[in-house]
């Protein structure tokens, strides 16, 4: 378990989805998804380093991929 890692890509997805929020609540929509989308993809990885995966790439699908297969194949879930 990398807690370091895991605090940090943590602590800016927290960070990235209160902007998102802040800017949703100022109709600012466009710029809301898109925070809203960089905390999706950096809790997916706080979650990798958590189990010790080095996550590579910026899609939460293949990130997602990679937890699911990666967990089944030590058996984490």
């Amino acid at each position: 378990m990398d807690k370091g890692k895991f605090d940090l890509w943590f602590a800016e997805a927290t960070n990235d989805f209160e902007m998102g929020h802040i800017l949703f609540n100022a109709q600012k929509f466009n710029g809301a998804v898109f925070y809203y989308i960089q905390a999706a993809e950096k809790a997916v990885k706080a979650l990798l380093y958590l189990f010790n995966f080095q996550p590579w790439g910026h899609s939460i699908l293949n990130l997602l991929n990679e937890y699911e297969k990666k967990a089944r194949k030590f058996q984490l879930i």
